[in-house]
């Protein structure tokens, strides 16, 4: 890859992500929903559902949307 290769490359990302304003909300907010998901799972010692003699609770529903 050259040089003008790169440089192509960085300006058509800039211009997808200035493109998007809510871009990074998008990606922000889906990660930390995953992180916040696994993490509460590590807690509570189960998944949804999941019934396992470690479970130390329980957890209220979700929904799907930020």
């Amino acid at each position: 890859m050259t040089r003008g290769e790169d440089t192509s490359l960085v300006k058509e990302i800039q211009k997808v992500l200035l493109d998007d304003k809510d871009f990074l909300q998008k990606i922000l907010g889906e990660n930390l929903q995953k992180i916040l998901h696994d993490e509460f799972n590590r807690f509570i010692g189960a998944g949804p559902y999941e019934r396992t003699k470690e479970r130390r609770g329980y957890r209220n529903g979700s929904y799907s949307g930020i």
